[in-house]
């Protein structure tokens, strides 16, 4: 898989973009076990991104990961690049405080879209419910982007909002639990599925991965994101 950060503008699409011939790579779990809890459960597997639609409805009792690398061939030999998939924003208090990662969201979003020249249009960026922690939000930069040095840029400039009290809403979210990281490793949660979890008293919860407009992650609270995110069709 790609382990460079750097990417050419050109290696960024959206998965429903490209060829439908293509393949992710899918890793399949049980139902309320934790990533990579139990490699031995684990299974993983090619799929076409034409299948990708039937493969999680017949697997909807799973929890399913897909590389963030797109490939040609069902070998996983010919990469053509990954997903515009840069920043993962999670609470990590237990239970996570979504709150604190719907403000760290927005205000990352805020930076983006308003005081940058990563993105020119509104459909370069989309934000991703994780089902459980927090977001991701997902970038079609304009320009070719070092995905680390961005990082580092969004942190300095968070860290100068906060300092100048220009951005509220990140009080008393950067600095504690909540954790702004690029997604430079192998997995993402495919949207769509279910996020399943257990509780130290062995209940189950889990709610859906669910995508949004930069827009749409706007005009609605968290509390109503929880909500479709809870309801299973």
């Amino acid at each position: 898989m790609i382990q460079s950060l750097l990417f050419n503008r050109d290696q960024l699409f959206w998965l429903e973009d490209i060829n439908p011939e293509y393949f992710v790579y899918v890793q399949i779990q049980p139902w309320g076990e934790g990533i990579f809890l139990d490699e031995s459960t684990v299974t993983r597997k090619p799929v076409a991104l034409h299948e990708l639609e039937s493969f999680k409805h017949f697997h909807f009792e799973k929890n399913i990961w897909r590389s963030w690398t797109v490939y040609k061939d069902a070998q996983m030999e010919k990469e053509i690049g990954p997903v515009p998939l840069i920043l993962d924003i999670d609470d990590e208090s237990e239970p996570a405080d979504l709150k604190k990662a719907y403000n760290l969201t927005k205000a990352c979003l805020d930076l983006i879209e308003f005081e940058s020249t990563l993105v020119e249009q509104p459909d370069q960026l989309r934000v991703i419910f994780s089902g459980r922690k927090g977001f991701h939000i997902e970038i079609k930069p304009s320009l070719p982007i070092d995905a680390q040095e961005f990082r580092q840029h969004l942190l300095a400039a968070l860290r100068q909002h906060l300092f100048q009290g220009q951005h509220d809403v990140c009080h008393n979210v950067f600095y504690e639990s909540t954790v702004l990281d690029t997604l430079s490793h192998q997995w993402v949660r495919l949207t769509g599925t279910m996020n399943s979890w257990s509780l130290q008293d062995g209940t189950i919860h889990s709610t859906k991965v669910i995508p949004m407009s930069s827009k749409a992650f706007r005009a609605i609270h968290m509390e109503d994101i929880l909500a479709l995110a809870r309801h299973v069709n």
